[in-house]
């Protein structure tokens, strides 16, 4: 039978007859190119639809809606289902409106068949379908490929990160033996961890010859890809079985779904049930489902049946202000469900074929959703209030989803309060606790702070708007005042730093980003302003569902969410029965808990915890297991006999303090002695021990930048101007001074000193042209050169050791070594054997008019006897 004018002319006053609206340019972003769409349309439906239709850069959604309507009535006048041209024109205006307008959406396999997906894209995969009995042998393979789809995603992770520590640990080092794991520390634990990952030793050893000539490489670049997807699985369920307890837990797990044995249909075109408020514009719902059956009727064979789905239910509910599950949300579905049904019935007339409203909840296509803009599947609920809105490239902001909005605006509340409350007010002017104000008394200049503005617009909470990656780790160490190797170790707390403590950040959270985000309860500052927001219970979706429509339930498919009761069963076994008298084609089971490869965010703070001390588990006489813990053994480290360091001598505030140090062979500081005079036997002291305290803690390994963290600074007397240091000009302590020239010299730390000119004098540059015998350095103390040995100092050998060869150049070499050495000699000071009565130093010399001491400047005028 063939349709013409008049069948359309009942359709005329209610079909759109607009044309299409002018294009804009849209930036879709990193996810799609830019491309060419209705100024209506969101960049979020924008990426949907452009994914689909695999538009290049460039392309056209519009241009792409023209050709679907373009094919979709050519076909119809060669399968002679229109009349003529005009008849055809008004079918096409028809379907093209109702595109661009996004009442209507095509399933992926539409497109595909009407030639606009290219072969090269990947078929969506069939349902496999099993009896109950077989589905224990089903699920088990399902349960066993996640498991494998974990292991492989989880040690692929895990070899990554591993072989890109050891890349990092010969980056960081310097000098000879940067790549040796004996020489460097943090390689050497580095390597330990990637060999405990699984790394192969070959692995390794590329990673680390990699890193030598400046490559870091550890593993494939796609860091994101994704594990082995299910196929789908359907179990039929027959009216006598049902499955354990435990088979329909793994079941919901592994993504299986369920039905009673009926076929399912698949539809391709989806009505948007939100587009179609208020309900006066039902009139307009009728004519539309009439074009668009005899739309899939072009596309399918003339004994096929055909399935028009629909979608975002939830939402046209709730945009009428009337809570789910109520009577008056089923009295609204069915007024729409019949003007759907007389649509039906207007083509039925015309074709003579019976025709399908269907709906299968999650099993529809996903994209063709997103593309309408819809917020649920079928009648699913709305999952969260609050959407994440694309701006352009990577810039998103937070708002409240459409249908929400709408019932605000019907139930009379404050849209604008209501929507601070949930999203926030995304700034931080007017904030409690963490704002503007506070934020520049802390050292934030006015670049971080529009920085944070920005990022809190999309922000999920308040420690990742303002992190160190966002301001700069170089301005966050200094606003700190910590050091950058602080600001880049994992866990760094930039808000604790600043000073706020967890409940000021939880006020400006509350205050900045609302109540929908860091709780997990979306729906809970909606739900106690109206019914029409609470989140439906299974028995509210069950009173929905059967209070629609038989013809309507028969092609329906709905999502069951997981409970247990009182005593911790399980009772989804029990509601088997239940849910088949509704008369439904099937069901899929909701998990409230993160699936298998979901991450939990609740737990990923504990990531970063570290390993329990060994536990070595011990019988005792009475046969009863204790546990003792069994810390890690410290031993000290000795001092050779004959070391090395340097003296320095200066003076604090006018008291003199001599401080001498003692190295390892390796050049870093094992003791230090202090010696002062003047101070009086108890001060004397005291400094003493607490040399020798320090000395055997370094012997220990105690870290020397602990003790100058922990000294420098320090105010007491004697305190002011330091003479006689060449890096230090005032000190507020004796321990200030000590600390700071303790760490300019072994630490490098040319920000506690005031530099000089001669601040390198004491560096040797030229030691000769002979060839060292051994490593020299071992010989020279770091501390004496500022912690700078060069590289061009060799050793002498000695005269028993030299070689025959080169006599001359070696014989003159020997005889400038013992020319320097007897003038050294000879202008060396003689000190006398006893030490000085004043300060009690060995430095008592011999003088024209007397003894004169050189280290307190102690004078006897009295002439020795000349016996």
């Amino acid at each position: 039978m063939t349709l013409d004018r008049s069948f359309f002319a009942q359709l005329a006053p209610v079909l759109p007859t607009f044309l299409p609206p002018p294009e804009m340019a849209r930036a879709a972003g990193v996810k799609c190119p830019s491309i060419f769409a209705p100024a209506s349309w969101s960049l979020g439906s924008v990426h949907a639809l452009g994914a689909m239709a695999h538009l290049v850069e460039g392309g056209s959604i519009v241009e792409t809606m023209q050709t679907i309507a373009q094919l979709l009535s050519r076909r119809a006048l060669a399968k002679r289902l229109l009349s003529d041209d005009d008849t055809a024109t008004l079918f096409e205006a028809a379907i093209l409106s109702s595109l661009l307008a996004q009442k209507v959406g095509l399933s992926e396999e539409m497109l595909r068949e009407l030639g606009l997906v290219h072969a090269v894209a990947k078929p969506a995969q069939a349902m496999t379908q099993f009896p109950a009995a077989q589905a224990r042998a089903v699920v088990d393979d399902r349960r066993r490929a996640q498991f494998d789809a974990a292991a492989l995603t989880a040690g692929r992770d895990s070899l990554r990160e591993s072989l890109s520590r050891v890349g990092q640990a010969v980056a960081r080092a310097q000098g000879h033996g940067h790549d040796d794991p004996r020489d460097n520390p943090a390689l050497a634990r580095a390597v330990a961890a990637a060999f405990r990952a699984g790394a192969p030793s070959g692995a390794v050893q590329e990673v680390i010859d990699d890193a030598r000539h400046g490559y870091f490489t550890a593993g494939p670049q796609s860091a994101n890809h994704e594990p082995p997807i299910l196929t789908g699985a359907e179990i039929i369920l027959s009216d006598k079985g049902a499955l354990d307890g435990d088979l329909w837990l793994d079941a919901a797990r592994t993504g299986c779904t369920f039905s009673f044995g009926r076929r399912r249909i698949e539809p391709l075109a989806v009505v948007r049930l939100s587009a179609f408020e208020p309900t006066s514009q039902l009139s307009q719902l009728t004519s539309l489902c009439a074009v668009w059956l005899l739309a899939l009727r072009v596309m399918r064979d003339d004994d096929a049946p055909l399935a028009l789905g629909y979608c975002d239910g939830a939402a046209l509910i709730m945009a009428h202000g009337v809570a789910y599950g109520s009577p008056e949300s089923s009295a609204l579905l069915n007024r729409v469900f019949a003007a759907m049904g007389r649509g039906a019935t207007l083509l039925a007339d015309g074709l003579g074929a019976p025709h399908l409203i269907a709906n299968f909840g999650p099993s529809a296509d996903y994209q063709s959703l997103c593309a309408l803009g819809a917020d649920s599947h079928g009648l699913e609920p709305i999952p969260t209030p609050q959407i994440e809105i694309p701006l352009g490239g990577e810039a998103t902001h937070f708002g409240l989803r459409p249908a929400v909005t709408k019932a605000l605006e019907a139930l009379n509340f404050d849209l604008q309060g209501v929507t601070a409350q949930i999203i926030g007010t995304r700034t931080l002017h007017g904030a409690p606790a963490i704002n503007v104000e506070a934020l520049r008394q802390r050292g934030l200049d006015d670049i971080a702070l529009l920085a944070i503005e920005e990022a809190l617009t999309s922000a999920r909470s308040l420690r990742a708007a303002i992190s160190p990656w966002l301001l700069g780790p170089e301005e966050v160490a200094l606003a700190c005042g910590c050091s950058v190797t602080d600001v880049m170790q994992p866990g760094f707390d930039l808000l604790s730093k600043l000073g706020f403590s967890s409940q000021d950040v939880r006020q400006a959270e509350r205050h900045i980003l609302g109540s929908a985000f860091g709780n997990g309860h979306d729906w809970a500052k909606l739900s106690g302003l109206h019914m029409a927001f609470a989140p439906p219970s299974r028995d509210d979706r069950l009173a929905l569902i059967g209070a629609l429509p038989q013809e309507i339930r028969t092609h329906l498919s709905f999502a069951l969410v997981l409970e247990k009761g009182e005593d911790g069963r399980i009772l989804l076994p029990s509601l088997v029965a239940q849910v088949a008298n509704l008369g439904i084609i099937g069901f899929t089971i909701t998990l409230p808990t993160p699936r298998f490869e979901t991450p939990s965010y609740e737990l990923e703070r504990f990531s970063h915890v570290t390993e329990e001390p060994k536990i070595e588990r011990v019988e005792v006489v009475v046969e009863r297991v204790v546990e003792r813990l069994v810390p890690q053994p410290t031993t000290r480290r000795r001092l050779p006999d004959r070391r090395k360091g340097y003296i320095q001598k200066a003076s604090v505030g006018g008291h003199k303090v001599y401080l001498h140090t003692g190295e390892f062979d390796d050049g870093e500081i094992g003791e230090i002695f202090i010696d002062m005079h003047k101070e009086g036997a108890a001060f004397r002291s005291l400094m003493n021990n607490f040399a020798i305290a320090i000395s055997i803690a370094l012997q220990y390994g105690v870290p020397l930048e602990e003790y100058v963290d922990a000294f420098v600074g320090t105010r007491f007397e004697p305190s002011g101007d330091v003479e006689g240091n060449d890096s230090i000009a005032r000190a507020t302590s004796i321990l200030d001074y000590l600390f700071r020239e303790l760490a300019v010299s072994y630490l490098g730390r040319d920000d506690l000193c005031e530099l000089s000119d001669d601040h390198h004098q004491y560096m040797p540059t030229d030691m000769g042209g002979l060839e060292a015998a051994q490593d020299a350095a071992r010989f020279v103390s770091k501390g004496f050169a500022r912690g700078s040995v060069p590289d061009n100092l060799v050793s002498f050998p000695s005269r028993e050791t030299r070689p025959a060869q080169g006599g001359d150049a070696l014989a003159l070499s020997v005889k400038a070594t013992a020319t320097n050495a007897r003038v050294s000699s000879q202008t060396a000071p003689h000190y006398e054997g006893n030490p000085c009565p004043e300060c009690g130093h060995f430095t008592v010399k011999a003088s024209i008019s007397g003894l004169a001491c050189d280290a307190c400047n102690w004078a006897d005028n009295r002439h020795r006897d000349s016996g």
